[in-house]
């Protein structure tokens, strides 16, 4: 991959591949991925509100998505482009005489090029202004708060109402002259949502700082060779905007998007984290000693009985968490749990009103606004979103219920699933060949429900409201088990070797080869069984691909 870009409102997202090609994906409209047929030479992408742009390698200009406004009218002899720029509803090019021209929505002046504006070498546009980068390193703009007084300006971006550029010496000005993060030095590359204002800084070390809106101050994000045991993102977009966190492989916690509620506000020291789960406004986090933190709204409900915990929940109004004796204790404003029946459970899952629990034997028990399908058995795994729910059965087939009509329509011949996730918009279903398999209201009719082919290889996914997340092999993961003699399930892949570990302490470097723990893949799920372990504890498993 060479580079990527975000939408504005859209929520939509492009990649401009090593080969030229670009991909696309999210979006609440098909014309937002609808990447032209055969496009290729690309050297450079711009995504906008709801259209996108492409710079080819002969200076021509693509684009794509909305045509309201005249966003992308590009003129057909419109040629020797060597930069592009898009904005809430307008487009900019910069030519190689060093003009620039503009297209699209005008009732502000963002199109409104100065006519004395020379030597321009790149290009930035906003929700309503435009900002252009001249040879000599000054920086000019119009419909804009306030000029950026720098003379020795290398990159510029543009995000809302505001404009920044990057200086020789690595450090970011704006204007107006606020929000960029106190002591921000060595950055490398900026780059800034058009409309929705969130900006990021890349540095020189490879990790990356957010700011912006919805968020506190600086946040690194240091996603690069990252090894993630579990990822989660907010299930529903309900008044909590969009957020991502994931468990690495040393137990700590890593979370990036909107924190209008202190959602990815990590607490300082938090270690030993074994799962994590998060609702529309605050996160759970589920650490080895069966205890649970919890932060951002909503973040003062541990009582009495939240010990011994080994999994959570987190809905909008009510969580769940699931006890060592294998009972379910429940938290805020959902539906009471049955008095009658709710033992013997192996998981849990929450929507916005109604709460799941999968039992042992393979039924599923449903409280709150929701019922369970009749006769629905040999249920090996539940999720739920909303007002939707989903069962994985032991045959590797899915079955859907709820009031989304289109999160219902599981796609015909699925099989060989071991896992799911859902999220308000969309579902998605793990088959065993490492491949992502889609539905919901994020699809149209007839297009491919397979993700992307360079999705594969996944170990583990979750569903967000505006995205998809995925993790591929060959990542280690860690799986915490407390009781006598565990029994672990993990996906394998055909012919390849697999390794089981164990350790006590998660932060080890030093692990234990299980005995009996070396699998080949056979492209199913592959079952160890630790008979080292005589006394219900703690010890921590590693499983990782050998490459």
């Amino acid at each position: 991959m060479v580079t990527i870009a975000a939408g504005g409102s859209g929520s939509f997202s492009l990649a401009l591949l090593n080969d030229g090609t670009v991909v696309a994906w999210g979006g609440r409209l098909a014309s937002m991925r609808a990447v032209p047929t055969g496009l290729s030479n690309v050297v450079a992408i711009a995504a906008g509100d709801q259209h996108s742009v492409a710079l080819k390698r002969d200076g021509t200009v693509v684009g794509w998505g909305t045509s309201a406004d005249g966003r992308r009218a590009f003129p057909p002899d419109l040629s020797n482009v060597v930069a592009i720029a898009a904005g809430g509803r307008h487009s900019l090019v910069a030519l190689a005489d060093g003009t620039v021209r503009a297209y699209g929505y005008n009732l502000s002046g963002q199109i409104n090029v100065p006519p004395d504006l020379s030597n321009v070498v790149a290009v930035a546009a906003g929700a309503r202004h435009s900002v252009a980068l001249q040879r000599d390193g000054r920086v000019r703009s119009w419909n804009s708060f306030g000029g950026i007084a720098a003379t020795n300006a290398v990159a510029i971006a543009a995000g809302g109402d505001m404009s920044y550029a990057l200086t020789r010496e690595g450090t970011v000005i704006s204007s107006p002259p606020f929000g960029v993060p106190n002591g921000l030095s060595n950055v490398v590359r900026i780059a800034s949502s058009p409309t929705q204002g969130h900006n990021y800084a890349l540095l020189a070390d490879g990790s990356l700082v957010g700011w912006g809106p919805d968020q506190t101050g600086q946040r690194p994000l240091e996603l690069a060779d990252q090894e993630f045991v579990s990822l989660a993102s907010n299930d529903s977009g309900l008044g909590g905007g969009t957020f991502t966190l994931a468990v690495t492989a040393s137990a700590t916690v890593i979370g990036w998007g909107d924190n209008r509620y202190g959602q990815i506000n990590i607490p300082s020291g938090l270690k030993d984290v074994m799962a994590i789960a998060a609702a529309p406004t605050y996160v759970l986090a589920l650490k080895r000693d069966g205890t649970v933190t919890s932060w951002g709204a909503n973040s003062n409900f541990v009582s009495a009985g939240w010990t011994s915990v080994v999994a959570v929940a987190a809905g909008p109004s009510h969580r769940l968490g699931l006890r060592q004796d294998a009972t379910v204790i429940q938290s805020g404003a959902g539906a009471p749990p049955p008095q009658e029946g709710l033992t013997a459970v192996a998981a849990i899952a929450c929507g916005s009103q109604h709460s799941l629990a999968l039992k042992q034997d393979g039924t599923v028990i449903a409280w709150g606004q929701t019922s369970v399908p009749a006769g629905l058995s040999n249920v090996v795994a539940i999720a739920a979103a909303v007002n939707n729910s989903l069962a994985l059965k032991s045959d590797g087939t899915v079955v859907a219920w709820g009031s989304d009509f289109l999160l219902l329509q599981v796609p015909q011949a699925l099989d060989s699933v071991m896992a799911i996730s859902i999220s308000e918009t969309h579902a998605l279903a793990l088959r065993t060949d490492g491949t992502v398999i889609r539905w919901g209201r994020n699809l149209t009719s007839g297009q491919d429900q397979t993700a992307p082919p360079y999705i594969k290889d996944v170990i583990a996914i979750a569903a967000g409201p505006t995205e998809s997340l995925a993790v591929r092999a060959p990542l280690r993961f860690a799986k915490f088990e407390v009781v006598d003699h565990p029994t672990m399930h993990f996906r394998t892949f055909t012919g390849r070797d697999y390794t089981v570990e164990f350790s006590t302490d998660l932060g080890s470097a030093s692990w234990t080869p299980l005995p009996g723990g070396r699998v080949t893949g056979t492209g199913q799920l592959a079952t160890v069984l630790d008979d080292t372990q005589t006394t219900g504890g703690y010890r921590f498993y590693r499983f990782w691909e050998e490459r």
